[in-house]
């Protein structure tokens, strides 16, 4: 997927110019073109189980931010708007058609545009300010607002954009788990950037199934319209990506979170892996609260 989405950025080469910003501006964090005081840019489909954590969890880090949901069958719908309610400055706004997902057949392809992942992103995306910061965040993924926070400050010029991994995880009843064939993601599909000259594009890959006929995997992809320097953040975010009601997990990609050094590189660990956010106790205290943290079921003999 990495090589993928690197064709559509404009990475900094050697001639690489840095676009100043402002110190004064860069160091103020109300102010509305700081990297300090960036828009979320969130969208929610189906994502009760994770949803009001998540949003709960950016507060400490985050003001303001949009929110773009679509066809709900779950309480999503009715979390964001009690979310925004005590939280004026973000906004709700749903999005009036069926979006297509990933994967699709040859028929579903016939669809019109407005029904394609690429541009209900792009249409979340116009409701952000020009010429502001903007973060990219996932309602399956429960934050380190103080950390999150931090990584604001990587930003030096206005043409930096900061990127952001993750950690895959799952839960069954309080045992955390790890996703062992994926532990972690890095393929700079989240991060922070100055909002000039984006788009979300459409990347198709096709392939036949047994019965001869097309299956459609797509992708909806950021183009970056300016060289820019990138800048990758340590780890600040905890990745729920089965917590889903309309996804099934295959119990043998799980392994007990105590085994995560089995599959993470000792290196990725040293340079971009803050400790706590591998304590075992922590992350389930952002579940179920500091004593239900201190009282998890061992996940070692999963």
């Amino acid at each position: 997927m990495k090589k993928i989405y690197a064709y559509l950025k404009r990475k900094f080469g050697p001639n690489f110019v840095g676009i100043p910003l402002n110190q004064a501006v860069l160091q103020d964090p109300n102010h509305l073109q700081s990297p300090l005081n960036p828009w979320a840019f969130i969208r929610v489909k189906d994502e009760f189980l994770t949803l009001q954590k998540s949003l709960d969890s950016i507060l400490g880090a985050i003001k303001r931010g949009v929110i773009v949901y679509h066809e709900c069958m779950d309480d999503s719908e009715q979390i964001i708007l009690n979310f925004c309610t005590k939280n004026p400055d973000f906004i709700c706004v749903r999005y009036p058609y069926a979006v297509l997902q990933n994967v699709h057949t040859d028929k579903e392809r016939e669809a019109q545009d407005r029904h394609k992942m690429y541009e209900y992103y792009n249409f979340a995306l116009n409701l952000i300010p020009k010429n502001q910061w903007l973060i990219k965040i996932d309602a399956d993924q429960i934050y380190d607002a103080q950390k999150l926070k931090e990584s604001f400050s990587l930003v030096q010029y206005q043409n930096d954009v900061v990127f952001y991994c993750r950690i895959n995880l799952h839960l069954e009843g309080k045992r955390l788990l790890l996703i062992k064939n994926s532990p972690i993601s890095d393929v700079d599909d989240h991060w922070l950037i100055f909002n000039q000259d984006l788009s979300f594009v459409d990347h198709i890959h096709s392939i036949e199934n047994q019965n001869g006929n097309k299956i459609f995997h797509t992708w909806e992809f950021l183009s970056i319209g300016f060289s820019f320097r990138a800048i990758q953040a340590p780890l600040v975010t905890w990745h729920f990506p089965q917590m889903k009601a309309r996804r099934n997990i295959d119990q043998t990609s799980l392994i007990p979170f105590s085994q995560y050094r089995s599959v993470i590189p000792q290196e990725f660990i040293s340079k971009r892996i803050p400790l706590d956010m591998l304590e075992e106790k922590r992350i389930l205290s952002y579940w179920f609260g500091e004593e239900g943290g201190r009282d998890l079921i061992p996940a070692h003999n999963f």
